[in-house]
């Protein structure tokens, strides 16, 4: 009898239990990982290619983003910080990670024009124009007996000038082209991913935005 009983007890636990592939409910405040999907657009030149990744991976390593917030007469202004749980995961697909899918609308390069016996140049650093268009899918994983969702958004910014070839506000670009901050791109793609994710999981509302200074969001559509 004692047997019997011993055999019910151990039966019932191990229903109890969850499977090692289930998957569970993240523990509030706890990491969140993140996995790219593809990234399509980046210019091929590796200098401009490690500065853009380089700081896109640096923000998801900090603890917080800024926030801006919206006010009745639509101005956003600068509201402190948001907590930051999502984590770069580096590797093969991982199960109950978040997964980016970016595409970038990068401007073209600055030309110099062949003179005498100087050839045409193309100047990675340098581009025609002072914007990017950034689309971003996010892929919230499978959590309990909810399914993935994804969720896409279209954002257009601009920086404006950073350096002896225009103004101050000054968003003409001369000749020789701008000098385009490409680690302040991969900063500003970066806490836009955040803020998407953000918003998926209801931790920002419509009148609070990760902010992505020194960029500016023009309208672009969705």
């Amino acid at each position: 009898m004692l047997a019997v009983m011993f055999a019910l007890q151990l039966l019932a636990t191990a229903s109890a239990s969850p499977s090692p592939m289930a998957h569970t409910p993240s523990v509030p405040g706890a990491p969140e990982f993140v996995q790219v999907g593809s990234i399509v657009g980046l210019p091929a030149d590796s200098l401009v290619r490690a500065r853009f990744m380089a700081a896109f991976r640096g923000t998801f390593a900090g603890s917080d983003v800024p926030v801006e917030s919206r006010s009745e007469s639509g101005t956003w202004s600068a509201a402190g910080v948001a907590s930051n749980r999502f984590r770069w995961l580096e590797g093969d697909p991982a199960e109950d990670t978040w997964t980016l899918d970016l595409s970038l609308g990068v401007p073209p390069a600055a030309v110099v024009p062949a003179r005498g016996d100087q050839p045409r140049r193309v100047l990675e650093s340098r581009r025609r124009s002072r914007g990017m268009i950034a689309a971003l899918t996010v892929t919230w994983p499978r959590t309990g007996e909810r399914g993935p969702r994804t969720t896409s958004e279209r954002v257009a910014f601009a920086f404006g000038a950073s350096d002896s070839t225009g103004g101050a506000g000054s968003v003409g670009v001369p000749a020789i082209g701008y000098r385009y901050p490409w680690d302040e791109a991969g900063r500003a793609v970066a806490r836009l991913a955040i803020e998407l994710m953000l918003r998926q999981r209801g931790d920002l509302d419509e009148r609070t935005r990760v902010a992505i200074a020194p960029a500016t969001r023009a309208e672009a559509g969705r």
